[in-house]
């Protein structure tokens, strides 16, 4: 019976051991270098602007239902999104072109900056986007 437990216990120890082997904690967040946000199943992935006037990022609907960003905010400066840009249900939108243009962007390379993003059906998300020089 002793054999029996000790036996047990070894195998108890190693299996705990072995749990989430090969996951980095937050395995389930984002790795990049922009900033990210969720909203209402709408996720704004790797977003940030470049010094050279552009405001990139991934935008996903994870939701059953098309949405539409209608609106971009920046309170260091302005953000003019040239049409509303559709998010298709479960499809990745902005991995071609940058989403809008930046004008009197007042701070430097290497900061992080709110922007607001405004969705017809999520609503209103700020995501806190770094600043990065242009290539």
């Amino acid at each position: 019976m002793r054999v029996l437990s000790t036996l047990l216990a070894v195998l108890l120890l190693v299996t705990a051991c072995g749990a989430n082997q090969g996951e980095a904690p937050g395995a389930a967040l984002p790795r990049n270098d922009g900033g990210n946000a969720s909203q209402r199943g709408v996720h704004v992935r790797n977003a940030y602007l470049l010094k050279g006037g552009s405001l990139h990022a991934i935008l996903i609907n994870s939701t059953g239902r098309p949405d539409r960003l209608v609106r971009l905010a920046l309170t260091t400066g302005q953000l003019t999104l040239d049409a509303p840009v559709e998010l298709p249900p479960r499809e990745p939108v902005g991995t071609a072109r940058a989403l809008a243009t930046a004008t009197g962007l007042q701070a430097q390379p290497g900061a992080w900056v709110p922007a607001t993003f405004v969705f017809q059906e999520a609503g209103t998300l700020t995501v806190e986007v770094p600043i990065k020089e242009y290539p």
